[in-house]
């Protein structure tokens, strides 16, 4: 680019701007099929005052009956309009051309795309009567329609104004035709062994755009975009996809939990240990840890040898470590005592898949799970994975919260299946330890691990 212009550009843009739609108009007129440059107005930051200026009458002065070859030149205009424009003229102008009816469907196509942009949920219906048509067909205009997006040409632009209902029914329209695993090519190896993906194919490029919509729903943190995932999980022509959708759902879940969530002031917190109700989940999993503490402490110090509740003791003979649901039930009856009368605990309550959590602390709409094992329990050192953090916290209510209790009965007692690490652990103090270990940094946010030692003295 000549200094003079670059100078131009910055000093005086709407002097370039004026004479760029000059030219453009003239082109339009000579029924030429590209316009020199014309791609700068939606990639080159230079010229976005320049875009800002002129992409509107150019696509206003586009021709209806326009060829085939000129679809990129419309696609370039477009995407510099919704990245520049104003929004509003840009909502009208979208709406007076689809009003059309001479215009060939390509370019039909390119400006209901436009529509799911710009003005989210107003033409949905309009993009499902243009695809329904069968076979052939259908296909040609769904493609057309993508055309806008693909191939990555619009990265920068990562779908800006397209709400959760727009991004679900292009990946209605365009999954169940596409291989989720197309994305990842074909590969070749070479002389001297190596490999690589020779070439980029189509089906490659339409995978990664279905891929990248369902990425843009997975990071929304909002509760309708979680509902769209769940919708698109259940559709059965989406059942290739199943996986993909079910692992971004898994991930946009635990997003949301973390941008709803409000770290209590310190005056809520202070409130919550002196006994007030809890603010949140995250309160909450605070007050019932602090009773559970308190609990163990009396378990194993107090006067009262309240740990005789989880043995069986047999007169005469050795005693003998209660059932789990046993245990259970003489820690919830102890701890209600210790929460305030308004906070609701419950043992055995539903979860995810039908699986049920050992018992659930709960206060208005939110709560607290907490998965219960003794140390000799064979899926000691999996449960808080495979059942706490998999199932249960995947409530909405519970905001990610969740405890793991462990019933210590002695080291004679963990004849589990050894740690994933190390020999097993000697005391109620080294398996707390070592399970917090296995948690994430992300997972140990929100899960807390108890071990009460209830070992006979």
């Amino acid at each position: 680019m000549p200094k003079w212009f670059q100078r131009l550009l910055t000093e005086r843009p709407e002097i370039v701007a004026d004479d760029y739609i000059r030219f453009a108009l003239s082109e339009f007129k000579r029924d030429e099929s590209s316009i020199q440059d014309i791609y700068q107005l939606s990639s080159n930051p230079e010229y976005t005052e320049i875009a800002r200026v002129a992409s509107l009458p150019l696509l206003d002065a586009f021709p209806t009956r326009c060829r085939s070859t000129q679809i990129e030149t419309l696609e370039h205009l477009l995407r510099a309009a919704i990245r520049f424009a104003d929004r509003s003229s840009l909502q009208d102008l979208v709406e007076r051309k689809l009003s059309l009816t001479s215009m060939i469907v390509a370019q039909h196509a390119r400006w209901l795309a436009a529509g799911l942009l710009v003005s989210p949920g107003k033409y949905n219906d309009h993009i499902e009567n243009f695809v329904s048509s069968n076979g052939r067909e259908r296909m040609s205009r769904i493609y057309s329609l993508i055309g806008l997006f693909y191939p990555r040409a619009f990265e920068n632009l990562q779908f800006p104004g397209m709400d959760t209902s727009g991004l679900g029914l292009l990946i209605r329209l365009v999954g169940p035709d596409v291989d989720p695993d197309s994305v990842f090519g074909t590969e070749e190896v070479d002389e001297d062994g190596e490999s690589e993906v020779r070439e980029i194919t189509y089906a490659m490029s339409t995978s990664f755009f279905v891929r990248e919509m369902i990425e843009c729903l997975a990071a929304n943190p909002t509760l309708e975009a979680s509902s769209e995932l769940k919708a698109l999980l259940a559709d059965e022509e989406l059942s290739d996809w199943h996986v993909v959708l079910k692992s971004k759902l898994d991930i946009q879940r635990r997003i949301r939990r973390d941008a709803s969530y409000r770290h209590p002031s310190v005056d809520e917190i202070c409130q919550t240990l002196k006994g007030g109700t809890p603010a949140n989940a995250g309160d909450l999993a605070a007050l019932v840890m602090d009773r559970l503490s308190e609990l163990a402490t009396t378990i194993r110090d107090g006067n009262t040898d309240d740990w005789r509740q989880y043995w069986n003791l047999p007169h005469g003979q050795d005693p003998t470590p209660r059932n789990e649901d046993h245990c259970r039930d003489a820690l919830l009856s102890d701890l209600r005592r210790c929460l305030p009368t308004e906070i609701d605990s419950q043992p055995e309550v539903q979860y995810a898949n039908d699986k049920r959590a050992d018992m659930r602390i709960a206060f208005q709409n939110f709560q607290v799970p907490v998965e219960i094992k003794k140390n000799c329990h064979r899926n000691l050192w999996s449960a808080m994975h495979k059942q706490l953090i998999q199932q249960y916290v995947r409530d909405p209510a519970t905001d990610g919260y969740g405890i793991y209790l462990v019933f210590w009965f002695g080291e004679k007692y963990t004849h589990t299946q050894a740690p994933p690490e190390g020999k097993l652990p000697g005391s109620p103090e080294e398996l707390q330890v070592r399970l917090a270990a296995t948690l994430s940094p992300e997972e140990a946010r929100k899960i807390s691990v108890c071990v009460i030692d209830v070992s006979v003295e």
